[in-house]
């Protein structure tokens, strides 16, 4: 005879405390993870708000403010007065030093490269043989007596005097840039080969040697040239750089119509170079 089987799908499998526990505990640190995400969320974006109610709607981000005119020749001044060789300069005073003389001010002009020595001496000639020591240092040139004048009221009559001189290390250095092997005619051909490389056009040019001074002389150069805006300044840039004696003088620019992408340019240009 068979036996009765009941069977229930209704009732559930019986399931272990253990795992509801445990599904519970996750359950319990996912939503104290999601609750700490949303208040940091909340924090930032709080942070962010109060950001934007102090600007005003429309404002932008300033920008960095463009150096002024006297700013630049700020910086200028002080790059001069901090490569100033100060070191050479004292040994060059050392050098030359003297029992009969006092020195009472160095006065260097950065810009000039020159720097006045002043001081008391004994007597005129004690400071005469003071300015022929500092004519023998390497550090100086060009010394002279400037100024010099007796001290009446003082009971020993001593002299003050002054004397210019000239940074020689610097004036040698630029006189050693500028000695160069190669002639200004190669320096020409070199420049019409930057401009052909470049795409600008030259059509002719004005040359004219003007002294600069006893030992310099400058190659002046007028050159009009047309391309584009990025062709002209292409070239300029380039120029500059692979011509190292080169310098610019002045640029202007021509356009046939505020439309027209090719401009008619005049450069004022200069070689610099040694007399021969």
């Amino acid at each position: 005879m068979l036996k009765r089987l009941d069977i229930d799908f209704a009732r559930g499998a019986r399931r272990s405390r253990w795992a509801g526990h445990a599904l519970l505990a996750v359950a319990v640190a996912a939503a104290a993870h999601a609750g700490a995400s949303y208040i940091e969320l909340a924090r930032s974006v709080r942070d962010a708000e109060a950001k934007l109610a102090r600007v005003s709607p429309g404002t932008r981000p300033a920008r960095p403010a463009q150096a002024s005119t006297e700013e630049l020749a700020a910086a200028r001044d002080a790059v001069q007065r901090l490569t100033l060789p100060w070191g050479a300069l004292f040994g060059a005073l050392e050098s030359a030093s003297s029992d009969q003389v006092a020195l009472l001010a160095i006065e260097p002009d950065p810009r000039a490269g020159t720097v006045t020595i002043s001081g008391d001496s004994k007597d005129y000639l004690a400071a005469l043989t003071y300015v022929l020591n500092l004519r023998q240092a390497e550090a100086l040139s060009s010394v002279q007596l400037v100024r010099h004048e007796q001290k009446s009221k003082d009971p020993q009559r001593p002299v003050s005097f002054s004397i210019s001189a000239t940074w020689a290390d610097r004036l040698a250095a630029f006189y050693r840039f500028l000695e160069r092997k190669e002639e200004t005619t190669d320096w020409l051909a070199k420049l019409h080969g930057i401009a052909r490389a470049s795409g600008v056009e030259l059509r002719s040019a004005v040359y004219r040697t003007q002294a600069a001074g006893a030992r310099l002389e400058r190659y002046e150069i007028v050159l009009p040239v047309s391309g584009s805006y990025a062709q002209v300044r292409d070239f300029l840039k380039r120029a500059l750089v692979e011509i190292p004696v080169l310098s610019l003088d002045k640029v202007s620019l021509k356009r046939e119509s505020r439309n027209d992408a090719r401009v008619q340019a005049e450069l004022r240009l200069a070689i610099h170079r040694m007399r021969p």
